[in-house]
């Protein structure tokens, strides 16, 4: 994982073969809007995210994880283009869990942005909202992909896949 995917390029054709099967390379991208994003004492120019993403997108490795996080307010069609293009088989989606005030889109945005990339995709898509308790990616009864995640919810627990849209309430 590096917020410089570029540095890759500079090593990737001298890794062997084989260690494609174990290894995935990844990328931070919090948005795809121009903000500035300071964390630990570093900031983040919006055109950073870009260059991730072209990257990340030229990177020819067959493995390959995107973290939309800390996430913040987004173009979800754009996003959704950007994380397509990049082609990963995981995607991790988490707000702020350090209390930094940022521009966080709301949790039915993040949901319905989940949705579609599951049903347009197969990445297994791991996600953390802000007052939900989500346990890890399960499989779903319905499609059979590990897009599935149990969250509480108004003191019930619900189940949600990104990939066929399947919800259930639990008690």
């Amino acid at each position: 994982m590096t917020k410089n995917p570029k540095r890759y390029a500079q090593f990737v054709d001298d890794l062997p073969n084989d260690l494609s099967r174990n290894v995935i390379l990844g990328t931070t991208i919090e948005t795809n809007r121009g903000y500035n994003v300071q964390k630990m004492g570093a900031t983040y120019p919006p055109q950073s995210r870009h260059h991730r993403y072209l990257s990340m997108k030229a990177l020819d490795w067959p493995r390959k994880f995107v973290a939309i996080e800390p996430l913040m307010d987004f173009d979800p069609e754009s996003l959704e283009q950007w994380i397509k293009d990049i082609k990963p088989e995981k995607v991790s989606v988490s707000y702020d869990n350090h209390g930094h005030g940022l521009i966080e889109p709301s949790k039915e945005k993040t949901v319905r942005f989940c949705r579609r990339l599951g049903a347009s995709r197969e990445p297994e898509i791991m996600v953390h909202l802000h007052g939900y308790w989500v346990k890890d990616p399960s499989k779903c009864p319905k499609c059979g992909k590990s897009n599935v995640i149990e969250f509480e919810e108004n003191h019930g627990h619900k189940e949600m896949c990104f990939s066929c849209n399947y919800e259930r309430k639990r008690d």
